[in-house]
């Protein structure tokens, strides 16, 4: 699990040029079909805010890889399937990347999503002052922890229980706050301070969504 570090806000307030920002984007929520589709749902959340109507459940039946419980290597496929309850877990932002563009490219949108990992505070900050992203933190802000360890093609992976992701849709540096849409709860706020401590034990991922042709 990676350590994570106490982020400084008066710090934070000089990485970005607006003190409060918010963006406008369509509440989906995951349930009751996606019981495990946080990231799908995201997806979908996220794409709405470029004017792609792009449907949850589609996403989770005919774009998103899959693979087995305990054999799958959660950066290249979804553990399990987002509409069961039971032997199923999640994926990171690699595999949403793929899921996104492959569903842009049948749809001949001139959108790219772009995941990345190791984003430290400050940028994070500054991408949600841009746009929307979606980043990988914990249900509730909960406390993760290593839940099970996989042997996948001779690498041993760790999943981390709580495992979640949302959409940050903007911040009040004044406040200390994040804002963001759940997609277990739709809109939301966020201690910054904790979110950002869950968001570096997560790999500090984020998927972002960028115009091909800006």
């Amino acid at each position: 699990m990676v350590k994570p570090s106490i982020v400084s806000i008066e710090e934070a307030k000089e990485a970005v040029e607006a003190k409060k920002v918010f963006h406008e984007v369509d509440t989906v929520l995951q349930k009751p079909e996606l019981p495990h589709g946080c990231e799908v749902t995201g997806l979908a959340t996220l794409l709405s805010y470029y004017g792609v109507k792009a449907d949850k459940c589609e996403l989770a039946d005919e774009w998103l890889p899959k693979g087995v419980w305990g054999q799958t290597d959660f950066r290249k496929a979804f553990v399990g399937d987002p509409r069961k309850t039971y032997a199923s877990a999640g994926c990171y932002g690699s595999v949403i990347e793929d899921t996104g563009n492959r569903y842009l490219a049948s749809e001949k949108k001139e959108l790219t999503i772009i995941s990345r990992e190791g984003v430290d505070c400050y940028e994070l900050l500054s991408m949600v002052e841009k746009a929307p992203v979606l980043a990988w933190t914990t249900m509730n802000l909960n406390a993760p922890y290593i839940a099970q360890v996989w042997n996948v093609d001779g690498e041993e992976l760790y999943w981390l229980n709580y495992e979640h992701c949302v959409v940050l849709t903007g911040y009040d540096l004044e406040k200390e706050v994040f804002y963001g849409t759940d997609p277990l709860y739709g809109p939301c706020e966020y201690d910054m301070k904790l979110f950002l401590l869950r968001f570096q034990t997560m790999y500090s991922q984020v998927v972002q969504v960028e115009k091909i042709n800006p």
